[in-house]
């Protein structure tokens, strides 16, 4: 009965250590060097090398102590059984990013297929007449035909069946529209590398195989992909994409002096 006491002990405070360490995401600013500023080239074995020693110091002074306290309490005592909690929590969490690789960024450019919002253009007579290189020019302006199109294909059978294509698609068209607008080091890449890569990424809408639009410089995220998901589905809070594209630019683009 004592041994399923301290079970359910154990089992609460990891519970609690480590909902802790996530929400607070300790462990990824220290490894993305947000706290020990170092330049980017030294940044992963840096990292890694003083995440080490200080994890390996903080657990032996807390081992000591929790042997200590078994020898004076005995094997099974609640400041021991809370230690060990908070021990396992550091291990999980911080055992991943000590012993994984350099995290790197995979590049996935959707210029070419921003194009095919005008170069595959459907027989649909609206489609031809205005889904054309001329309107499709890249400027914000040109963002009305793609909320017309959009709103076209909502609710239709077509995008049930296709919905990644469109999204895909009037994603990379959008983003395109962000991309050359703000004219600063952003850059389409997959979204699993920038999760690995970026600290800012939390809290962020992502779906698999989709890409984004990330600065490393500055260490931001943007997602068309998803917003335009999001949009297609009825549940963006913008009522059309060129409010969503003014904004993320406005957003996001430095202030020239």
């Amino acid at each position: 009965m004592k041994f399923l006491a301290f079970s359910i002990i154990f089992v609460i405070f990891y519970g609690i250590f480590d909902w802790l360490i996530n929400k607070t995401n300790f462990h990824h600013k220290i490894f993305h060097n947000k706290l020990l500023g170092k330049p980017r080239k030294y940044k992963f074995k840096f990292t890694r090398t003083v995440l080490i020693l200080i994890i390996a110091l903080f657990t032996f002074i807390l081992e000591l102590e929790k042997g200590s306290l078994n020898e004076k309490y005995g094997k099974f005592n609640y400041i021991s059984i809370i230690i060990g909690a908070f021990l396992s929590s550091i291990y999980v969490n911080f055992a991943p990013l000590i012993f994984s690789r350099n995290p790197s960024l995979r590049k996935d450019n959707l210029k070419g297929i921003a194009k095919l919002m005008y170069q595959d253009v459907s027989d649909d007579p609206w489609d031809k007449e205005n889904l054309t290189k001329e309107n499709l020019d890249f400027t914000i302006g040109s963002i009305r035909f793609i909320d017309m199109y959009s709103k076209r294909l909502m609710n239709t059978k077509i995008l049930n069946e296709h919905k990644d294509n469109f999204v895909r698609r009037i994603g990379a068209y959008i983003g395109e529209v962000i991309k050359r607008k703000i004219n600063q080091d952003f850059n389409w890449y997959e979204i699993d590398s920038v999760k690995e890569y970026s600290v800012n990424f939390a809290g962020l809408d992502s779906r698999e195989n989709q890409s984004v639009l990330y600065s490393q410089k500055r260490d931001i995220v943007i997602s068309p992909l998803s917003e335009v998901f999001q949009f297609l589905e009825g549940h963006s809070p913008y009522t059309n994409l060129q409010t969503y594209v003014e904004e993320m630019i406005k957003n996001n683009s430095l202030i020239q002096n």
